[in-house]
């Protein structure tokens, strides 16, 4: 079964973990947009962290009692959600494929933030325990699936993608510790799962069984972020 991002990130605070690790804006005047999909947590986290006085959040929470944060209907499509406001920091810390159509979501980025703007975009973790092995190579050889190889061209795909528009785009690693269930958990999200776990669904759940094997028989689990930074000049 697939867990909600929402819940997700409510029960694990995973996505919270990497802020407390990213260069953010000093500026209470810095208009933020959250295209992160994590319900509250993460525009909430913002403003009390760093006291941003407007955030928009696209977001299917109802309506709440704060000036600071604007929700936006996830009624359109992503990029016209995002083409259609602006913002000085454009965030968005969420597992790979998020953006499933990339240059024209890169264009929709270009689109909202203003000049001299910040882009923080997570794009997906690897995973390595206490001796340094490579968890998902592991687990990519066991089912015959690149698992590894799929992540990393989502990274370079978006990563190249938006060199083409902003200046000075660098990626960085934020390292997240976490417990063996929350990275079942984590590996469950839609974006992940169905993207990642299996060439024939007839595979599935011998995949999902595999994997739980491979996490649990690991020991001191340590995910490593990778995250693109960027400027509008």
């Amino acid at each position: 079964m697939n867990t909600d991002i929402k819940d997700f990130e409510e029960k694990t605070h995973c996505f919270k973990k990497i802020i407390e690790s990213l260069n953010l804006p000093k500026a209470k005047e810095t208009v933020v947009f959250d295209a992160s999909l994590k319900g509250l947590s993460i525009p909430y986290y913002l403003q009390d962290r760093m006291g941003y006085k407007k955030i928009y959040s696209i977001n299917d929470s109802p309506k709440i009692q704060n000036r600071h944060i604007v929700l936006l209907s996830t009624d359109q499509k992503l990029e016209t959600i995002i083409s259609n406001h602006k913002s000085d920091l454009f965030i968005a810390l969420s597992p790979p494929f998020l953006f499933e159509h990339t240059f024209e979501s890169v264009y929709a980025i270009s689109k909202n933030l203003n000049v001299g703007g910040k882009l923080i975009i997570s794009t997906y973790p690897d995973l390595y325990d206490e001796k340094g092995q490579d968890i998902l190579g592991i687990f990519s050889n066991l089912i015959d699936i690149p698992i590894k190889e799929k992540l990393h061209r989502q990274h370079l795909t978006l990563q190249n993608a938006l060199s083409n528009i902003f200046k000075n785009i660098s990626s960085e690693e934020v390292l997240v510790k976490a417990s063996k269930e929350d990275i079942i958990e984590l590996f469950n999200l839609d974006l992940f799962y169905k993207n990642l776990f299996y060439n024939d669904i007839k595979n599935l759940l011998d995949n999902d069984i595999i994997f739980e094997q491979v996490i649990f028989e690991a020991s001191d689990l340590t995910l490593l972020w990778h995250i693109i930074y960027g400027h509008k000049f």
